[in-house]
């Protein structure tokens, strides 16, 4: 009997992460949210349940890796190991930089994901060869409903990623707004 496949979300809040959730769920995934607010992510589970999807709460502090062993071996008990997991983690707080041009007045955010995206480049040279697709998506504006950063839009870029064949792998997207 096959499996379904499993989708974590780590960090998942009510734009991007929800909306790539979403994205999975529809494509027949179960799906794992995890984030540090609890009643959040419960409302996150139950709009999911209302739309007719499964999604499955873990209430875990990204930064304490004792939590995310701990969610990981339960959602491996409960759901089967995860073929996708989209870290979303962010801390939004405006402040000023002088680089990079992208997030000028984020400088948490702004760090965070540059680190990220260093890491993610490093690693997918080293990991494509065991079949392992790295890639990263960086949105260059407010991500907000019904604008040119809507997070249903950017949620179909990781869609785009997960489907691409191997070898023909993209390791980044950035996301300019359509």
């Amino acid at each position: 009997m096959d499996q379904t496949p499993v989708c974590v979300v780590a960090g998942v809040g009510p734009d991007i992460g929800l909306a790539v959730a979403k994205g999975f769920a529809r494509e027949g995934f179960d799906i794992a949210l995890l984030a540090r607010r609890g009643a959040a992510l419960r409302g996150f589970a139950a709009e999911m349940a209302a739309d007719g999807n499964a999604a499955h709460a873990f209430e875990v502090d990204l930064s304490q890796p004792a939590m995310i062993r701990h969610a990981f071996q339960t959602i491996e008990d409960t759901l089967g190991s995860p073929s996708v997991l989209i870290y979303n983690a962010a801390a939004w707080h405006e402040g000023r930089a002088l680089n990079p041009e992208y997030g000028a007045h984020l400088v948490s955010l702004t760090a965070g994901k540059a680190a990220m995206r260093g890491v993610a480049l490093a690693l997918a040279a080293h990991l494509e060869p065991m079949g392992i697709h790295i890639a990263t998506v960086t949105v260059t504006g407010r991500v907000g409903p019904q604008t040119a950063f809507d997070p249903y839009r950017i949620a179909d870029e990781y869609w785009y990623l997960h489907t691409q064949t191997r070898g023909n792998w993209t390791r980044e997207i950035i996301f300019k707004g359509r």
